[in-house]
């Protein structure tokens, strides 16, 4: 019988040499060992350090975070980075509901060059897609205001194995044949953002990039409105404000909340 080797804590030295040093000088980083949800953790650490450009905090062990729709997410000890991010709402010239695709985006690039091609699905989750099309979500993207600041919460799963997963159609990037250092994940992310929030103004070119990423498109999909019947559809684009616009029926609508299913 052989024992399992405990998972590594997060090493915040590391994290920070992920980092430039113009972001460690700007930067505040909370790195903990366990938490009920870093989005709640970095809302507390901008209270302390309001006039901070971005604060982040971290943690091993989430037990309850929480996702889109409301639903939890907890991430084992050492298997995946749970980040949140704070800043203040006037540094990103966004609509609130374009900020979890932009974040996707940064997420999905951060990856590709951490060595780990991923794919989004529409509005906020990270995903690995099969040649048949099977997809299977490693983690999503939260993003909240608060007053005048935005909070994006990052849940990734690293190295959880199967017995681990919260659902059938969950994976790992381990599952998926991929290592990825979790403080280089993090450190990118990190500057990443802070390049993101220097820059003052956004252009458009990253909204392209979502829709090279976005395995959503061209698919049949089932929608889930939050409040309504089921229903399928032709997913055709997303619009300036991120809504998922489709064809149903041969008229186009645009979805802004709800869940959406892949049917092919």
């Amino acid at each position: 019988m052989t024992t399992k080797v405990p998972r590594a804590r997060l090493d915040s030295a590391r994290i920070h040499s992920e980092t430039s040093p113009t972001v460690r000088d700007a930067l505040i980083l909370q790195v903990l060992e366990s938490v009920s949800s870093t989005n709640d953790a970095v809302l507390e650490l901008w209270a302390e350090n309001p006039g901070a450009l971005l604060v982040a905090c971290t943690a091993d062990e989430q037990t309850a975070g929480r996702g889109r729709l409301d639903r939890t997410w907890m991430s084992p000890f050492g298997a995946g980075v749970a980040l949140s991010l704070a800043f203040p709402a006037k540094a990103i010239a966004h609509v609130p509901t374009l900020i979890p695709l932009h974040f996707g985006v940064l997420v999905a690039q951060v990856l590709e060059a951490c060595g780990a091609p991923v794919r989004l699905k529409w509005p906020n989750d990270i995903v690995m897609t099969s040649e048949t099309g099977e997809i299977r979500k490693l983690g999503g993207i939260l993003a909240t205001k608060n007053a005048d600041i935005v909070v994006v919460g990052i849940g990734l799963n690293f190295s959880l194995e199967r017995p681990e997963l919260p659902t059938e159609t969950a994976s790992s990037l381990s599952l998926e044949g991929f290592t990825v250092s979790r403080e280089e994940f993090i450190g990118r992310i990190l500057s990443a953002t802070s390049e993101l929030l220097r820059a003052e103004s956004t252009d458009d070119a990253w909204l392209a990039d979502y829709v090279n990423l976005c395995s959503t498109l061209e698919r049949e999909v089932m929608v889930h409105p939050a409040d309504g019947v089921a229903f399928k559809a032709l997913a055709t684009g997303i619009d300036e404000h991120g809504g998922l616009v489709i064809l149903r029926e041969g008229s186009q609508e645009i979805v802004t909340v709800g869940d959406i299913v892949h049917l092919r």
